[in-house]
């Protein structure tokens, strides 16, 4: 349960500094928070969680599946908060 919270404190959080990146650089739409939101994943999230299989010998196949997590989460983020 508390991680659930934990989770979902955290899902927040990215959505709203999503959305202030979204705002920051003017993105009109739900093309536009989809192209900040896939830069914001391709700088942030998938350069430093390749770290996992870098550093800590994780397969390159769980870093695709999590980064494919984060991208589609990311994605579907942008085009909600660029579209309202």
């Amino acid at each position: 349960g508390q991680s659930m919270v934990l989770g979902f404190i955290a899902t927040l959080v990215t959505a709203y500094v999503l959305g202030y990146l979204i705002e920051l650089t003017g993105s009109v739409g739900a093309s536009g928070g989809v192209r900040i939101a896939f830069w914001a994943w391709l700088g942030f999230v998938a350069t430093v969680t390749a770290g996992s299989v870098l550093w800590e010998g994780k397969s390159k196949d769980l870093y695709l599946l999590n980064a494919f997590y984060y991208l589609v989460n990311f994605v579907v983020m942008g085009a909600i908060l660029g579209a309202w």
